[in-house]
């Protein structure tokens, strides 16, 4: 009877433990729906730009962020952020980002002052080993110019029309988080007709040994749309991995000027 007992007793803790994993499945389930429908795949088809975006999350869900806010016609705002890591804690902090944003966004229209009151922000909210990379950039296209801040983000990729070539913009401060009342800088670039520009979260690069070979292969490729771009450089650095996978989250998000 004490065998018997102990192996029933065995039973209901193993039936627990599966009543606690689907329950846990289910909500990842609910989470990487709501995550997908904040940051889906997208085309958005402005009257003088286009934007378009990837995203492929490791896990159920996903520690990268963008976002694109439409100030005016003229004017367009957009931020692309990284967490260190994936998974849960990550996704929690995207959404804590995207709240500060698009109240920021809506106060201050300059990238560095928003980046200097996200960081500030979140200076006391991190946990060790939690800090984002962000870039923020404004649009404007009656300057025809983009006005931007780096917080430790991978460096963009511009190809520009005039010059026929990518260009990286190599300028970028501290990540976000680290110092508090740091000054973030702002810096500025001019923009033509027909200039497109790509920036990605360091998922897509693992598989690679060089950020030069996403550069060929956009100057290769630069003529096609933006959707035909993303979908081959998803497809070209899959094929640089032995497992033809990548290992972190990736995110890419796109405009080109009309």
């Amino acid at each position: 009877m004490s065998r018997i007992n102990a192996h029933i007793q065995l039973k209901n803790y193993y039936d627990e433990i599966q009543r606690l994993n689907n329950e846990i499945k289910e909500q990842l389930e609910l989470a990487n729906k709501i995550q997908k429908s904040i940051l889906k795949e997208n085309l958005l088809n402005f009257q003088n730009i286009k934007f378009y975006s990837k995203f492929i999350p490791y896990e159920k869900i996903s520690g990268d962020f963008f976002d694109i806010i439409e100030l005016s016609k003229d004017n367009y705002l957009f931020i692309i952020t990284d967490i260190t890591g994936h998974g849960i804690p990550a996704a929690f902090y995207t959404m804590m980002i995207k709240s500060i944003f698009y109240y920021l966004g809506s106060l201050i229209v300059t990238p560095n002052h928003i980046m200097n009151n996200l960081n500030n922000d979140l200076i006391n909210l991190l946990l060790s080993n939690y800090y984002p990379t962000a870039f923020i950039g404004l649009v404007d296209l009656k300057k025809k110019i983009i006005r931007y801040s780096n917080a430790g983000h991978l460096c963009p990729l511009l190809f520009s029309i005039n010059k026929n070539e990518i260009i990286q913009i190599e300028e970028k401060n501290l990540m976000l988080g680290i110092k508090k009342d740091f000054e973030y800088q702002l810096f500025e670039k001019s923009l033509s007709s027909g200039d497109k520009f790509f920036i990605f979260t360091d998922g897509l690069i693992e598989n690679i040994s060089s950020i030069d070979q996403i550069k060929s292969y956009l100057k290769n490729n630069i003529n096609n749309s933006l959707e035909k771009i993303l979908d081959g450089v998803i497809e070209h650095t899959l094929n640089l991995s032995p497992e033809k996978k990548f290992y972190d989250d990736v995110t890419i998000l796109s405009f080109e000027i009309k």
